[in-house]
């Protein structure tokens, strides 16, 4: 089933991050940093599927290389907690193929980064292990032929994050009606993504937090270990933990839900019920013929008596 995930966060020296090491490490590649002189090699790294830098208009063609990118960012910046980056982490439909994954993120990228004048460094990931994801690091300054200017404070504000999340949804949903489509998937068997929260939608059902590839990683691994010495698996992080809680009280609240729905039902077919018995006793008093005297009672004849007429030899088939 197709889930909605977007998450934005910014890299800044503040944090004691890099952006020469981010990218190394999405890319799972090498990148020399120039203005610290650190070596960051990630290229023993697995699960990363394709990764590009995506350039706007008029701006330096060295910048396709990831540590050229990147070292220019670095060197743009002053301050000590200087914010170098900003990153979308964002969950990829299991329903598309690789080839379509890429296709899809990269032209999200395309359409809603780079044409706002952002460079993009698009990674994709996908380890096996249920999760394909990917990653898109951008520029926080405006960019021409001469190199980094002015912060452009319009890409921070919520508005902007907003529209993005729509258009996530949108693209994704646009591309999962296409494999739906090619591959003739019934109505009630598709699924799509909804950007909003569950209370947003009217769904009173308690979100799970997304785990991420080091969780699911770490919770792949003690399946695996369970499957070999044939013991049951149970989660070994935090977060995959409080996940399992989660799921677990909302599968309780499912049940309490479907049980009140019983109990309302056989209710109100009990006191049809009552209903109907008293009439049929009015009836034999007074000596008429009985008629239900309810809605659902009459529809419960209508239904027999159609019944009746196709079971009966020579009648309706």
């Amino acid at each position: 089933m197709a889930s909605y995930h977007l998450r934005c966060k910014v890299i800044s020296r503040g944090q004691g991050r890099s952006a020469t090491a981010a990218a190394a490490y999405r890319a799972a590649e090498r990148i020399y940093d120039r203005r610290t002189g650190i070596k960051h090699n990630y290229s023993r790294k697995q699960g990363v599927v394709r990764s590009e830098v995506l350039l706007p208009r008029d701006v330096p063609e060295r910048w396709l290389d990831r540590g050229e990118l990147w070292n220019a960012v670095e060197e743009s910046e002053r301050r000590s907690n200087s914010q170098l980056a900003r990153e979308y982490e964002l969950a990829l439909p299991r329903e598309l193929d690789h080839d379509e994954q890429w296709e899809l993120v990269r032209g999200w990228a395309e359409r809603e980064l780079v044409s706002r004048g952002m460079c993009a460094d698009v990674c994709m990931h996908d380890r096996g292990d249920g999760n394909p994801h990917a990653f898109v690091m951008c520029t926080t300054r405006e960019c021409g032929s001469d190199g980094f200017g002015l912060k452009n404070r319009k890409w921070i504000r919520k508005a902007l994050l907003l529209d993005l999340r729509k258009t996530w949804e949108r693209d994704q949903n646009k591309a999962l009606e296409k494999v739906y489509e090619r591959e003739g998937t019934p109505e009630n068997e598709r699924s799509y993504v909804d950007c909003r929260s569950y209370a947003a939608r009217g769904i009173d059902r308690e979100p799970t937090m997304h785990e991420g590839p080091a969780v699911r990683a770490m919770e792949s691994r003690e399946r695996e270990r369970c499957g070999a010495e044939g013991r049951e698996y149970a989660p070994v992080t935090d977060r995959a933990r409080e996940n399992e809680a989660v799921r677990e009280r909302n599968a309780a609240l499912e049940r309490l839900r479907e049980g009140i729905e019983w109990a309302q039902e056989r209710a109100r077919e009990l006191a049809v019920r009552s209903i109907e018995a008293r009439e049929m006793e009015r009836c034999r008093d007074e000596g008429r013929e009985y008629e239900p005297v309810t809605d659902r009672a009459r529809e419960n004849e209508q239904i027999m008596e159609r019944n009746a007429l196709v079971e009966r030899p020579g009648g309706i088939i």
